[in-house]
């Protein structure tokens, strides 16, 4: 996954209030969190998991900013 694509999912995850200060997405719902924020934005045929955990890793990298 490119950085830029890295990043337009970051910003798809804020938009979708994770990222806001009183919904930032608890631990144990990331993994559900993630699915319903790229639902709708990759095809899911091919390569999504690799989005997915792309994602998953960014926010692990910082949990501090993105998790409860």
């Amino acid at each position: 996954m490119s950085a830029v694509s890295r990043r337009a999912a970051l910003s798809e995850l804020q938009s979708s209030n994770i990222h806001a200060e009183k919904s930032r997405a608890p631990r144990a719902d990331l993994e559900k969190t993630i699915a319903e924020a790229l639902d709708g934005h990759l095809c899911r045929c091919t390569g999504y998991i690799k989005y997915h955990e792309a994602v998953r890793n960014l926010i692990l990298a910082d949990p501090q900013r993105y998790l409860v």
